[in-house]
């Protein structure tokens, strides 16, 4: 019986098999970046290490949307982005001067005001 004492990594570099285990991180460029509140939004490109060719691979675009700590599934095309965009622009202009996030209790006349407006979408309402 004839026993081999050559490691695997010499069997290999004897057979011209010369690879790597070198493990790179993947190249990232950020191109925009967006953080207002708990909104944080991105766009960049990445590009990972190919072990087979010894390489990085070709860049490939990176967008992300984060809301707290989910990220929704919003579109990610050209045009569903400058539709949400277009809305989100509509909506900012529209609210104008309007405060969100009231932090309290409310009056008795701003939640009676409010149950009137939505009264007409109470079940039972004419």
């Amino acid at each position: 019986m004839v026993v081999n004492t050559r490691t695997k990594t010499a069997l290999n570099n004897e057979a011209g098999a010369q690879h790597t285990t070198e493990k790179r991180e993947p190249v990232k460029e950020s191109l925009l970046f967006f953080k207002l509140d708990n909104v944080i939004s991105g766009l960049s490109t990445k590009q990972t290490w190919d072990p087979v060719k010894e390489e990085y691979g070709a860049p490939e675009p990176q967008f992300y949307f984060k809301v707290g700590s989910e990220y929704p599934d919003i579109p990610k095309s050209s045009e569903g982005l400058i539709a949400l965009g277009t809305y989100l622009i509509e909506v900012g202009q529209v609210t104008e001067g309007v405060t969100f996030g009231k932090i309290g209790k409310h009056s008795p006349e701003e939640i009676a005001n409010a149950k009137a407006k939505l009264d007409q979408f109470r079940k039972g309402s004419s």
